[in-house]
């Protein structure tokens, strides 16, 4: 099963709206991947076309700015922004980007020199962040890769008549209940939709996948129809299932979309770091004894991990709000109560002994505390069985903070170590155990890490 996520276009910033694709995917990858599949996921970078084009023009008439960190990435965002507007405004100015997007696909050197810079500052500057987050990839085959790809495809559907030719040389394809889209400018310049097919067609030979996964957002449902029914329509992809799984937007706390235009954007980095910041205060007043690079990386956890399941327990196609007290709470449904409870279990087994754990015998276990957490325990496989056909974290979430909460009341109504009988003792004993490998396995599925102290 080959998953597809994060994908982010290259000489901009990541930001919250990159975070959904990134999180949802890595998580669908992670359970996949417990379910049996040998995954393969892939960044497919927006690293061609004419928004290329575009930056080239800016370049070109600004100057290339200097550095390889964060800054330099942002002064191109805003060259891009303004060239962007330029471009709509002047026809010479959207002549010029459409002559430097046709002039790399054509192998230009001064384009392409220009191009490796932008594509290696940008991932340069994501990868602390794709760590901090968890997220790894098999592959980054940007749309790049396909440009020697895609002359077949656009030949082969001509041959099959499934695209025709205007007179004014752009190649356009007709099918049954879906809107006329391009295949191919008058130009000779590819699009999206030449680059994706070229892409399942190069995915469908390498990897002969069960299925390929699209994590991409609500916007472009119309696209991935018309994509996958031109590859229906030439004969591809016939056992492979092409699911897209789509998701709204994020807003800000006060109900507005962020956009970079109206000033509210908030970036990928400082959108961890003051989850860091904020988890950071929950660790020093809850954990103070402890040595301070043990909480910081108690509130690196506790941050990050707030981030990611404040997107995941929620249906993906929901719109979703940045709520800084809801992601961080430690009641309710949120990962700091979940691995607050990790972590509970985790101090219960660490003033124990190994052979306390391993002895005790389940059916002592009669308390409707005790019974509700091993039902919970059954119900596992269930949840994440119910990832791999629903393709939503949603069902593995929401078991770990119904167990979460279960445990909580095992905590409140069953003392383990002061149990009335050793018998009972190791019995809770090895519950909690199954518990706390529970917590935590279902966390890291979610891409969660799971600290043994909080």
């Amino acid at each position: 099963m080959l998953v597809e996520y994060s994908s982010p276009n290259m000489a901009r910033r990541m930001h919250v709206g990159h975070i959904r694709s990134t999180i949802i995917g890595q998580a669908l990858a992670n359970i996949m991947a417990a379910l049996g599949y040998r995954v393969i996921s892939d960044s497919h970078i927006g690293d061609w076309g004419k928004n290329f084009g575009i930056l080239l023009t800016a370049i070109r008439h600004e100057g290339r700015p200097t550095g390889n960190d964060e800054a330099a990435l942002a002064i191109l965002e805003g060259l891009y922004a303004r060239y962007n507007r330029l471009a709509e405004e002047e026809a010479t100015i959207d002549q010029e980007a459409r002559d430097w997007s046709l002039r790399l696909e054509q192998g230009d050197p001064e384009a392409l020199d220009l191009w490796r810079w932008i594509v290696g500052l940008t991932l340069s500057v994501n990868a602390p962040l794709y760590t901090r987050l968890g997220v790894r990839f098999d592959t980054i085959h940007g749309e790049s890769f396909f440009n020697d790809k895609m002359a077949p495809i656009v030949a082969e559907a001509l041959k099959q008549g499934v695209a025709t030719r205007t007179d004014g040389g752009a190649v356009v394809v007709t099918l049954p209940e879906q809107p006329t889209f391009l295949l191919q400018r008058s130009d000779g310049g590819t699009l999206y939709h030449t680059r994706d097919a070229a892409t399942i067609a190069f995915r469908e030979e390498e990897y002969r996948p069960t299925a390929i996964i699209y994590v991409v957002d609500g916007r472009q449902e119309l696209h991935f129809r018309q994509l996958f029914a031109l590859m229906r329509a030439l004969g591809h992809a016939r056992e492979i299932a092409l699911v897209h799984v789509s998701f709204g937007v994020v807003i800000g706390p006060d109900g507005r979309p962020l956009a970079a235009r109206r000033g509210n954007m908030v970036y990928l980095q400082a959108l961890l770091n003051e989850a860091h910041t904020r988890a950071r205060a929950i660790a020093d007043a809850s954990s103070p004894h402890l040595p301070e690079v043990e909480r910081e990386a108690i509130a690196e956890a506790v941050g990050v991990g707030a981030v990611i399941y404040n997107d995941l327990h929620q249906d993906p196609r929901r719109t979703i709000a940045l709520d800084w007290d809801q992601m961080l709470a430690l009641q309710g449904n949120s990962a700091p109560y979940i691995q607050y409870m990790h972590a509970r279990c985790r101090s219960i087994l660490r003033r124990a002994t190994l052979t306390d754990i391993g002895s005790g015998d389940p059916s002592l276990l009669t308390h409707p505390a005790e019974t509700a957490l091993l039902k919970a325990l059954a119900l596992m496989p269930n949840a994440v069985r119910a990832v791999g056909t629903r393709y939503t974290a949603a069902a593995l979430a929401e078991w770990c903070y119904e167990t979460a909460r279960a445990t909580a009341t095992f905590y409140r109504d069953c003392p383990t170590l002061t149990a009335p009988t050793p018998e009972v003792r190791a019995a809770r004993l090895r519950l909690v155990a199954a518990m706390a490998q529970g917590l935590a396995s279902g966390l890291h599925l979610l891409g969660i890490a799971a600290p043994d102290q909080l």
